[in-house]
């Protein structure tokens, strides 16, 4: 009842101000959640020693930037952004009157160093090669290592250490770990062995759709690294264009030495093939990702 959220950059704001306005009910603050508005992008003009281009406080969003220095003490309002140019005037007020903080994804060194205090906390040891084994396997995602940790503490009960063992008997196994192994069986010229890390993915219940799309956008993801890479970009770089965690990007980076660009190229065409056949009816979408994986 006090909670709200905007989503997108269809953001009403007259209805937000009028959200931030209202008494919370029976609690001492109303919560408000903007999720990326798209507002924090300056105007033309904006800027330091520039002049300001707008016509006035009557647009929605010099509304709202006044108002930042208004909004009650029982109001919390929280903007989420993939996006903030800090020379604008609504992030300068905010800065003036609130508090921001820019929350980036952690190293690999610093995840690994994470992930040794996770178990820590549950009087648990962990191996950098293990730790560097449960990322390969349940991905990068911190809230879903945090419920994979807690299982690993409860299943090796006694014992001090964790094992890569460990990790394959309890941990749900992410679907981007099953294309990483997927795809090195391909560049390997092992169908069968690919074609059975698919089934163990329909194993999963994962759909057929959503493994394709999976496996395409991994190929284009080794394309486009393969391409820096050829044109002297480092890791950062990479990171940067990918918008990828630099653990992933790790793996792109060394499974990418293992096709030719052209290969890459050509196994992104027929995947969009493959797609556009799906889509118009002439292919069963069930044979879709094992014709992938054969071509």
């Amino acid at each position: 009842m006090n909670n709200v959220t905007f989503q997108g950059d269809g953001l009403s704001i007259p209805e937000l101000i009028e959200f931030c306005d209202t008494m919370p009910f029976f609690v001492d603050r109303r919560f408000v959640l903007v999720n990326r508005s798209g507002l924090f992008k300056a105007r033309k003009g904006e800027g330091e020693g520039e002049k300001e281009t707008a016509k006035g406080s009557s647009s929605d969003k010099d509304r709202l930037t006044e108002y930042i220095k208004m909004i009650p003490d029982t109001t919390v309002l929280v903007f989420v952004e993939d996006e903030v140019d800090k020379r604008s005037k609504l992030f300068k007020n905010i800065k003036e009157v609130g508090y921001e903080t820019e929350i980036n994804a952690l190293s690999e060194n610093d995840l690994r160093l994470w992930i040794g205090s996770e178990f820590k906390k549950h009087g648990k040891a962990i191996t950098g090669q293990t730790a560097d084994f449960l990322l390969n396997y349940v991905g990068t995602d911190m809230e879903v290592l945090s419920g994979e940790i807690q299982k690993l503490a409860l299943y090796v009960y006694e014992r001090e250490s964790v094992t890569s063992e460990d990790v394959q008997e309890v941990c749900t196994k992410a679907i981007t770990s099953a294309i990483f192994d997927l795809t090195d069986a391909m560049a390997a010229g092992q169908i069968k062995k690919a074609l059975s890390v698919y089934e163990e993915l329909n194993a999963m219940r994962e759909p057929v759709l959503k493994t394709f799309f999976s496996l395409l956008k991994h190929f284009t993801q080794l394309y486009v690294v393969k391409e820096l890479q050829q044109n002297g970009a480092g890791k950062n770089e990479i990171v940067t264009a990918l918008g990828a965690h630099p653990f992933v990007c790790s793996k792109l980076m060394a499974q990418s030495g293992r096709f030719k660009l052209s290969e890459l190229r050509k196994k992104i065409e027929y995947g969009v093939t493959l797609e556009c056949d799906v889509k118009s009816g002439r292919l069963a979408e069930k044979n879709l990702v094992e014709l992938f994986i054969a071509s």
